[in-house]
């Protein structure tokens, strides 16, 4: 560095956190500063970004430097480290990036193998309730069917059962209460039991 152009107070200026005197030192040193980054990173603004990091390095450690030397030697270290650092950066995201298909494919085998894990879980536990409800008496395993399953209108169920609207959704309702009860006996948890009626209660 030419130093016999700078104050010779500039280092005290420095250690004030005198905003001038940073203004000259980056003028003074971004030039070759950018120079050494260069060598490292392939991109301009990685280069700045590094060089402003390296800056505000030497902000925060002001109060540490002792001359413009050491303050020129502090940057050039602090910024090749800088620079060092987002090239393992940088590596570690490509190699992640090559790996990506992996883990796409690991994704999707995992999701199909779940969607698979739901389908049979899924029929095991529909065969469980239709045994149940087909133990269910004529008069709520009919009113059941029809209206929950097979989602015909409770004033068509009526007249197929010769009852009002008001007694086929009692019917419905003891039918529920009944598949609960048998669900209950098997242990499921309470959860999968109101699960498993809504599953049972889509449509096919």
């Amino acid at each position: 560095m030419e130093q016999e152009y700078l104050d010779p107070l500039l280092i005290e200026k420095i250690r004030d956190g005198d905003n001038q005197a940073f203004k000259i030192i980056m003028d003074h040193l971004h030039e070759r500063l950018a120079a050494l980054a260069f060598q490292l990173l392939s991109h301009r603004e990685n280069v700045e970004d590094a060089i402003a990091q390296g800056f505000l390095k030497l902000l925060e450690h002001r109060e540490e430097m002792e001359s413009i030397s050491h303050v020129e030697g502090f940057l050039h270290e602090t910024i090749r480290n800088l620079c060092l650092d987002m090239l393992r950066k940088d590596q570690r995201r490509k190699k992640l990036w090559e790996l990506r298909p992996a883990w796409v494919a690991r994704s999707e085998e995992t999701t199909r193998e779940n969607e698979a894990d739901y389908k049979v879980l899924r029929a095991e536990l529909a065969y469980f309730l239709w045994a149940e409800v087909g133990k269910l008496p004529a008069h709520l395993r009919i009113a059941y069917r029809l209206s929950v399953l097979e989602k015909v209108p409770a004033k068509e169920v009526a007249a197929q059962l010769g009852v009002s609207e008001r007694t086929v959704r009692t019917y419905v309702q003891q039918a529920t209460e009944e598949l609960y009860a048998a669900a209950v006996s098997k242990g499921l948890h309470i959860l999968l039991i109101l699960f498993l009626l809504r599953m049972l209660a889509e449509k096919n």
